[in-house]
């Protein structure tokens, strides 16, 4: 096995614990986590294999969906921490602008 393939498997090992772990309510940590494996992917790939076949080069452009999705998640909790050192987190129960559009957003669904 190259050095090339062990690296792919790794990411591969890498991608999968971060997809599990990403469901339900993850940490900060993980949502980092995804991101940055599924860049180190799209990296590797586009190193590797410059002239992608369109399954393949579907596929990449759904990873980097994800990791734009999460990069805005990662975002917010980002701010949130800086809001909460701030000390200008709300009372718990107090529904947020965003938390309403959200919601009618998974009503819809």
């Amino acid at each position: 096995m190259t050095l090339l393939e062990k690296r792919m498997r790794g990411l591969n090992k890498d991608l999968s614990g971060a997809i599990s772990k990403v469901t339900g309510k993850p940490a900060p940590k993980i949502v980092h986590r995804l991101r940055t494996t599924i860049r180190r992917i799209e990296s590797l790939v586009s190193y590797s294999h410059p002239d992608l076949k369109k399954k393949l080069e579907r596929s990449l452009e759904k990873m980097a969906d994800l990791r734009k999705r999460a990069g805005k998640v990662r975002d917010l909790d980002v701010q949130m921490g800086l809001l909460k050192c701030w000390g200008m987190v709300l009372p718990p129960g107090t529904v947020r602008p965003w938390q309403r559009s959200w919601k009618r957003k998974e009503s819809d669904r």
